[in-house]
């Protein structure tokens, strides 16, 4: 009896390692898909699903930003404070785009900061609009340094001819 729990144990995280590791190849970052100009997910209900050893912190919403040129217009918090603890990966989801004519492509760095405004890491999707399918980008990061840290995302418009709408959160992996 003994054996054949054990057994069934080996299994069964056979099982779930093999799980695990084919959700994390699904967890890097998407390719551009040139007919439509949108970096995709291949399977946004599946990623980042929530469980015991991933967590969100939910952005603040539709938040529309200024041109370059419009100053302190062109930037706004988008992800209030967040305390990732045990943290192996920062990530951020969400959807962007240009309030242009049409011609333009949304151009946003999002900025990962700790509260006292030191700027930790920056990315800035390619590939321009995101209005119906999400962009996925990792934050590269000493994981040590942000860890238990009280962090928060900027997001910072670098088009200088249109605005732009974004709509974001934060993911963050840890260790259980």
């Amino acid at each position: 009896m003994k054996k054949t729990a054990i057994a069934l144990l080996v299994s069964t995280l056979g099982l779930t390692g093999a799980a695990a590791s084919a959700d994390a190849a699904t967890k890097s970052e998407p390719t551009t898909l040139s007919q439509n100009n949108l970096e995709a997910l291949a399977s946004t209900s599946s990623f980042h699903t929530l469980g015991t050893a991933t967590a969100v912190k939910n952005g603040i919403g539709k938040a529309y930003l200024g041109s370059s040129k419009s100053g302190s217009l062109s930037y706004k918090t988008v992800v209030n404070s967040f305390t990732p603890n045990n943290v192996t990966k920062i990530s951020i989801m969400g959807y962007q785009y240009s309030a242009g004519n049409g011609n333009s492509s949304a151009n946003v760095t999002y900025i990962l900061r700790k509260s006292n405004g030191t700027e930790v890491a920056r990315v800035t999707p390619s590939g321009g609009n995101y209005i119906s399918s999400q962009f996925y980008k990792v934050f590269s990061v000493n994981l040590s340094d942000v860890s238990g840290k009280s962090l928060y995302v900027e997001a910072k418009n670098n088009d200088s001819n249109a605005g732009v709408t974004v709509n974001v959160d934060v993911y963050w992996d840890y260790n259980t």
